[in-house]
């Protein structure tokens, strides 16, 4: 007497299946939002000199790889050979 629209064989068999789901998406969208209001209302961090360091190094790179002699990296291009290029030096100097 199994109904793929009802758990089988537990507690709360008589509880069709997409009740349960709407229940349980209630109570994530309600811890999610505490999670978020308490993420939004903490003090923010101050930024110490190694996290300016490395936010600067983050922006060179970025920076180079987003410009346009890069021709947007598209595959054959000799944009991509010169991102695969910086790429290669950069995981080499680590």
């Amino acid at each position: 007497m199994s109904n793929h629209r009802y758990l089988s064989k537990s507690l709360i068999a008589a509880i069709p299946l997409p009740v349960i789901n709407a229940k349980l998406m209630l109570i994530v969208r309600k811890y999610l939002f505490i999670l978020f209001f308490v993420a939004a209302c903490s003090p923010q961090k101050n930024i110490v000199r190694s996290d300016t360091r490395l936010i600067d190094n983050l922006k060179t790179h970025i920076s180079y790889l987003a410009d346009d002699k890069l021709e947007g990296r598209r595959t054959g291009t000799a944009g991509e050979k010169l991102a695969m290029e910086y790429i290669s030096e950069q995981f080499k100097s680590i």
